[in-house]
């Protein structure tokens, strides 16, 4: 849970850098990249924050298009039942 709470910082500084939103980023690919970015870091910690700013650099390949706008709108579905519906008249 900590590994995921320090991508998903990463990432918004990085978007906040680039001025998109978060969810423009992809969060499969950076996941690989900050974990590469990180392998060795427990030899040579001096060079973390070095390694993260080159990452950020090159963050402008994560970025994913823009999304589509819904060609139909979201709606709850009915779901059938088995049982009889009980008729709602007042001289029951």
């Amino acid at each position: 849970m900590l590994a995921y709470a320090l991508i998903r910082q990463a990432m918004r500084q990085m978007a906040a850098e680039m001025h998109i939103a978060p969810q423009r980023l992809s969060c499969q690919w950076l996941t690989v990249a900050i974990t590469m970015a990180l392998t060795g870091s427990l030899q040579d910690a001096e060079t973390l924050p070095e390694r993260l700013q080159s990452l950020r650099r090159i963050g402008a390949r994560y970025v994913l298009p823009p999304r589509r706008p819904r060609s139909y709108p979201r709606e709850v579905k009915h779901r059938s039942t088995s049982y009889p519906r009980k008729n709602a008249s007042p001289l029951n």
